[in-house]
């Protein structure tokens, strides 16, 4: 997710790893929908 970040110019302000599932706080740009945001984190292997 860090690199996706990266590249998309978000930036991952906080992040929580459990066992079973994790918390974010991204900032992205105000033209990116949240869908867009959603499916990438939905990709993401922690």
């Amino acid at each position: 997710m860090d690199s996706v970040a990266s590249d998309k110019k978000w930036f991952i302000k906080a992040k929580e790893i459990a066992p079973d599932h994790v918390h974010l706080l991204i900032e992205y740009d105000e033209q990116t929908p949240i869908c867009d945001v959603e499916a990438c984190v939905q990709r993401a292997k922690f």
